[in-house]
């Protein structure tokens, strides 16, 4: 992100997403496998963050000069995703404790050790969405 990579949001950025960091959902699958319960129990963040929201604090805790570039929505994106988590509430006393910005703070930390241990930081650029290939490209050549 630092290098001025482009962020690509799809469509106008205003699609919801949650996003949970990794260790409080462990804390929450510990818990569930901890409880007994056999039924579904959704772990995930209950607060909505816009695609575009998550572009602009990536390139706000990163400090970046990356630009963020449109492109267009694909129709089958789904516009909301949000989880009731109030069976994990309820049954398990979780909810996540971890903020987005605090998420992000701690991944920008962790891609910046890595980068500095020579093991890369992961994908080359962050993308709000990928887009979906389509079977055509998948195919393979005779």
């Amino acid at each position: 992100m630092r290098s001025g990579t482009p962020v690509t949001v799809f469509g106008e950025g205003s699609q919801t997403g949650s996003f949970c960091h990794v260790d409080d959902l462990v804390r929450g699958l510990i818990l569930l496998a901890e409880s007994g319960e056999h039924t579904p129990v959704n772990l995930g963040s209950p607060v909505p963050v816009t695609l575009l929201e998550l572009a602009e604090a990536v390139i706000r805790v990163t400090g970046s000069r990356s630009e963020i570039t449109y492109e267009a929505l694909p129709v089958d994106d789904p516009r909301v995703r949000l989880p009731d988590i109030t069976r994990a509430r309820e049954l398990l006393g979780w909810e996540p404790e971890i903020s987005l910005e605090d998420g992000l703070r701690r991944l920008a930390a962790s891609a910046s050790s890595r980068e500095g241990a020579g093991r890369g930081a992961g994908p080359s650029s962050w993308h709000a969405r990928k887009p979906v290939e389509t079977a055509d490209a998948a195919e393979p050549s005779d």
